[in-house]
């Protein structure tokens, strides 16, 4: 997003969310977190799932990063980033703290475009299909 200055409209928050649940909601509850990060809390179609059922494979999570594209208007992509760590607490309870960065390009800007051109080739819209990274310590 920083190698197209000027042209990304970015937003960034912060916050901790203190949630109860059984330990077996976890990765549903980031999951839900990741999605609704995404403009206007209606998120692309069928993401919520993919994400809690990833999540699942891997027990209880401690920190998950999610990037959602999303180009639903052919003229502009969205980007929503979602970065969450979680704490024990006691029983039950879970400690999520969620930054959230959402940013723009508008692909209608000559400029915009040619740069994004420039930078990463001609490319045709993301697939609707989920991929993972899993990084192991």
């Amino acid at each position: 997003m920083q190698m197209v200055p000027n042209q990304v409209e970015s937003a960034t928050t912060s916050q901790t969310l203190n949630r109860t649940m059984p330990l077996g909601d976890l990765p549903g509850a980031l999951a839900s977190i990741c999605a609704n990060a995404v403009g206007g809390g209606k998120p692309p179609a069928n993401v919520t799932k993919p994400i809690s059922s990833y999540l699942s494979k891997y027990g209880e999570p401690t920190a998950f990063n999610c990037l959602i594209l999303d180009q639903r208007d052919s003229a502009v992509i969205h980007l929503y980033l979602t970065c969450l760590n979680v704490a024990d607490g006691r029983g039950s309870n879970f400690s999520i703290t969620a930054t959230l960065l959402s940013a723009s390009l508008n692909l209608s800007d000559k400029q915009t475009a040619s740069r994004l051109a420039e930078l990463f080739g001609r490319y045709g819209p993301p697939s609707d299909q989920p991929y993972y990274l899993r990084i192991s310590s």
